[in-house]
């Protein structure tokens, strides 16, 4: 069952926290547990600037920016997605279909199943976020700040 998550503010479904012993989404939890760990420092593989390092491929590593272009810049893993037909980076795999960023986006966008009544414009539209009450807020409210700030 949905319930707004006592640190994002956001309607979502909570599990457990043990180590605040409080329920909360399950983003905050991955971001509590990122902060408990040491920030990983080091020389990028990609840039050669001293960084954060997020992830290591082929034992290389890489800040967050040469990783994002290294996924992008590898072909080996590159598939052809079953939309645009076009080989790329596949985000996402249903019923074993290949889809690619771009796809999914679109797709994700244009699903109506998803889509509900924006509490600023009263229009059916895809929602960007919701207020702390879990009224939801569509995109383009969001964009042009018509919904009240976030509070927290």
């Amino acid at each position: 069952m949905a319930e707004i998550c006592p640190l994002c503010h956001e309607v979502k479904s909570l599990t457990l926290y043990k180590k605040k012993g409080i329920r909360i989404c399950t983003t905050c939890k991955a971001r509590e547990k990122h902060k408990e760990q040491p920030i990983r420092k080091g020389y990028c593989g990609g840039c050669h600037e001293l960084t954060k390092i997020v992830a290591r491929r082929k034992n290389v590593p890489y800040c967050s920016k040469c990783y994002q272009r290294e996924l992008v810049q590898d072909t080996a893993s590159h598939e052809r997605c079953v939309h645009c037909r076009k080989k790329g980076r596949i985000v996402s795999r249903k019923n074993n279909q290949p889809t690619c960023a771009r796809c999914y986006g679109r797709l994700r966008y244009n699903d109506v199943s998803t889509h509900e009544v924006c509490s600023c414009c009263q229009t059916l539209n895809p929602v960007a976020r919701r207020l702390a009450n879990g009224d939801p807020v569509c995109f383009i409210c969001n964009k042009h700040n018509k919904a009240p700030a976030l509070t927290s």
